[in-house]
């Protein structure tokens, strides 16, 4: 029997320091060191990323300019004016010369001074049969407001307020050098009225005007009671400076 088995390969005997790696546990595998190695520059590269909507914004308007008045254009004038009106109630002829400062072309302030020059209704007969003559002149202030003005054109609103005299002279001409008064009563006077005017250079102006003459006055001595008071139509000659923007 000993013989028999002789002849079988005996397996060759394994060495018990080397352990076959088919018996070799998956624990014995060499592993890697458990965690996470961080990239610095990945680190640096996360960032919380913020969104930003372009939105349109209106620009802020410019600030307003600072006020500044505009200056207020002064002028004048000084003028001559031809009167048509009455005295004693009988068509009468007054001249007069009139004078004013101009505020930014709307109003104005002056003064006017007018006489009586002519008397058409024939003389004052005295008692005896005497003529006489019958004399007015006066003067004050004036107010005068442009209303409406179109171009050259202006139609304005005029006042004089003002004082004065009216006489019985001894000579009914106004031609005489000798018309000494023989009465005289004393007379505060309001003439409110309409003018319209055309400025035809910087430097020249003519208008005519209409108004009434009212007249508070001293009482004439009896019997004599003559009216001072009446309507007026002017034509007015103005010469000086109405503004460069005419």
């Amino acid at each position: 029997m000993a013989e028999g088995r002789g002849d079988e390969a005996t397996p060759p005997e394994e060495d018990p320091a080397v352990e076959p790696a088919s018996r070799r546990s998956l624990t014995d595998t060499p592993r890697e060191p458990i965690g996470t190695e961080w990239d610095d520059d990945e680190v640096e590269r996360e960032r919380v990323v913020t969104v930003v909507h372009d939105v349109a914004v209106r620009p802020l308007p410019p600030p307003p300019e600072p006020y500044q008045p505009e200056p207020i254009q002064i002028g004048g004038y000084g003028g001559l004016s031809l009167r048509g009106s009455s005295l004693n109630r009988n068509p009468a002829v007054w001249v007069g010369a009139r004078g004013a400062l101009i505020l930014g072309n709307r109003f104005s302030i002056g003064g006017a001074f007018y006489e009586a020059t002519a008397r058409f209704g024939g003389p004052i007969v005295g008692s005896h049969g005497e003529q006489f003559g019958l004399r007015a002149a006066y003067g004050g202030m004036t107010f005068d407001w442009v209303a409406w003005e179109h171009g050259k054109f202006d139609i304005g609103i005029e006042s004089l307020v003002g004082a004065g005299a009216a006489c019985v002279s001894r000579s009914p001409s106004y031609g005489d050098d000798d018309w000494r008064c023989i009465e005289t009563v004393r007379m505060f006077v309001v003439e409110p009225g309409v003018n319209f005017t055309y400025t035809m250079r910087d430097w020249l102006r003519v208008g005519t005007s209409l108004g009434w003459r009212f007249v508070a006055r001293q009482a004439w001595r009896p019997p004599n009671d003559f009216s001072l008071a009446g309507p007026y139509l002017a034509l007015n000659l103005d010469f000086g400076w109405f503004g460069d923007n005419r």
